[in-house]
């Protein structure tokens, strides 16, 4: 039974992590589907197309995150934060820490005098100690 248990996990956590992997593709997938309909919107469908086509073989995620943002914004007339929010989710989590980061260096910037070098300061110890 024990046995039993274990294989049933095991197959729960692969069905899982393959139901993961789909999910994130196919978002990827939409968000190309939607850049190309941003893209169309303002460049034309060749075009489009190809600079579609660069972004995700040289995956470069910021002119499909651009081009869906440009899509959700002018062709579907969604508010601009929201469409930036279903584009780049992880913004959500990584600008806080920005802002926090950029706040405490505000707050506490580094001094503007250069700290003297280790060698310097070994051989003022060291000569003073030999005389």
């Amino acid at each position: 039974m024990n046995t039993e248990l274990r294989s049933t996990e095991g197959r729960l956590a692969v069905v899982r992590t393959w139901l993961v992997l789909l999910l994130i593709g196919a978002y990827r997938l939409g968000r190309c589907g939607i850049a190309l309909i941003g893209l169309t919107y303002w460049l034309g469908a060749p075009v489009a197309i190809g600079w579609v086509l660069l972004g995700v073989l040289m995956r470069w995620t910021l002119l499909l995150q651009l081009g869906a943002a440009l899509a959700l914004i002018e062709a579907w007339h969604w508010p601009a934060l929201l469409a930036v929010i279903v584009v780049a989710p992880r913004l959500l989590t990584i600008l806080p820490g920005l802002i926090r980061t950029w706040g405490a260096s505000v707050r506490h910037p580094r001094p503007r005098w250069s700290a003297p070098a280790r060698a310097d300061v070994a051989e003022l110890t060291t000569g003073a100690e030999h005389r």
